[in-house]
């Protein structure tokens, strides 16, 4: 069963192009399956998942459940 990971950015954050590639190549590289959902807290939708964990900067991420 794949690991749920939800990454939370912005498109003006600039942090989170480069952590965005980290994690990206940390996955490709890792012995285990992930589902990668990448959420823009800029979107309506992303805002209101972001309010619903209480994430007030980005990025951040969302790992089983598990803020990050």
């Amino acid at each position: 069963m794949a690991i749920r990971v939800e990454l939370f950015y912005s498109p003006i954050c600039p942090y989170c192009p480069e952590a965005i590639g980290i994690l990206l190549e940390a996955l490709e590289g890792a012995d285990r399956e992930f589902h990668l959902e990448e959420i823009n807290v800029f979107s309506p939708e992303g805002l209101e998942r972001a309010k619903r964990h209480d994430i007030l900067s980005v990025p951040a991420m969302i790992i089983e459940n598990n803020i990050k």
